[in-house]
């Protein structure tokens, strides 16, 4: 059995995916949800395909744009400006 798998991927804990492969998993989940960055005034700032991706862009963690989208909390303070997430149905 040790032979048949050497030089196999195995499904190992704590192993670290190649950034290639991480940005593929990311591309065609199904766990998606678009995200919509608004301002105080309800003005659309910026589209997102997932919470992840808005995360790494913006620098506010997954956490505190997801309690916003699903409306635990209604905005975020972020170095002085007011910045509010809404799920969407319709990516533009």
């Amino acid at each position: 059995m040790s032979l048949a798998k050497l030089e196999k991927p195995g499904n190992k804990k704590n192993t670290i995916l190649p950034l290639k492969s991480r940005v593929l998993f990311r591309k065609n989940s199904s766990m998606n949800k678009d995200v919509v960055m608004l301002n105080e005034n309800n003005e659309v700032l910026n589209y997102f395909k997932s919470i992840q991706i808005a995360s790494e862009a913006i620098g506010i963690s997954r956490n505190r744009i997801s309690r916003c989208a699903r409306c635990i909390r209604k905005e975020i303070r972020e170095n002085g400006k007011v910045i509010k997430f809404k799920y969407s149905d319709v990516i533009k």
